[in-house]
């Protein structure tokens, strides 16, 4: 796009410069130079044509398309600055990171481990019922029917048992342990992925708003630098450095806000959730 711009940019100012060598302004000279400038971008735009298809097609490789497959963007890079709270930005990171709720998950079942272990040392109590009828087979008789029942108490109580049960709470506290260390680990290093990434995000925004101002000041050179010519005030070559400061000033917006939007993707892996969502709440000061 930016190379298409400066393109347009060039032909215009290639026609200008026609009108103003017939009315006897400019010279035969700068005539060429707008020619050989046009020449020079067509090239420029050609190959920025082919980086593009070139990118779409590792992309579908990298997708596992075909390379007949047609990649439809949903959208274009934009930019809408972000209200973030980086307190609630490291509470979502810490609740919705998939590696630090499987750690949770593993610690809450070493403490059922533990539990069960430490459970081994208490005596058992059971209770076992019984209730029976008897009868003689052979006699009828009213209140041959007889019924009985009887209840057991049994009592087991944990002895030596070569020190299993120790081993395995020994075991399982050493488990703990071990995922309390990782888990910290893993807290502290979530914290650092979120801080880099509010830092990354708001450099990036200072940065697309510095070269949108330096993208207005550089077309406002060039109006200028365009008036200045038709009136003879300027030469050819003070109109093309001005071109390109606006393209140079265009490519560093490109690449701002393309910066911009990577520093989006980093926030949304920091916290593992989508960047919409994100942008959804920005109302709620997040």
């Amino acid at each position: 796009k930016v190379s298409e711009d400066a393109l347009s940019l060039a032909e215009k100012h290639l026609d200008r410069t026609k009108k103003l060598v017939e009315a006897g302004v400019a010279s035969r000279l700068d005539l060429l130079r707008a020619e050989v400038q046009v020449a020079n971008l067509k090239p420029q735009v050609i190959r920025a044509k082919n980086m593009v298809q070139l990118s779409e097609e590792g992309l579908k490789n990298l997708l596992g398309l075909k390379p007949e497959d047609e990649i439809v963007l949903k959208e274009g890079f934009g930019y809408k600055p972000l209200e973030i709270d980086e307190e609630k930005m490291l509470s979502l990171a810490l609740e919705k990171r998939p590696e630090i709720n499987q750690l949770k998950i593993q610690r809450k079942m070493t403490k059922e481990m533990l539990k069960m272990a430490w459970a081994s040392y208490i005596p058992n109590l059971a209770i076992a019922g019984d209730f029976n009828w008897r009868a003689d087979r052979f006699s009828f008789a009213k209140g041959a029917l007889e019924n009985y029942y009887t209840v057991n108490f049994v009592l087991t109580l944990p002895l030596f048992d070569g020190f299993s049960r120790e081993a395995k709470i020994s075991q399982s506290k050493a488990e703990l342990e071990r995922i309390d260390y990782i888990l910290k680990g893993v807290e502290q290093g979530i914290s650092l992925d979120v801080k880099n990434a509010i830092l990354s995000l708001k450099e990036a925004e200072e940065s697309y708003e510095s070269q949108k101002t330096n993208v207005a000041q550089a077309e406002e050179t060039v109006r200028v630098a365009e008036l200045n010519y038709e009136e003879g005030l300027a030469t050819y070559l003070d109109v093309l450095s001005a071109h390109m400061a606006l393209t140079e000033a265009k490519m560093n917006l490109a690449q701002a806000l393309y910066n911009y939007n990577v520093a989006l993707a980093k926030i949304e892996r920091a916290v593992s959730i989508p960047i919409e969502e994100l942008i959804k709440n920005e109302n709620k000061n997040f």
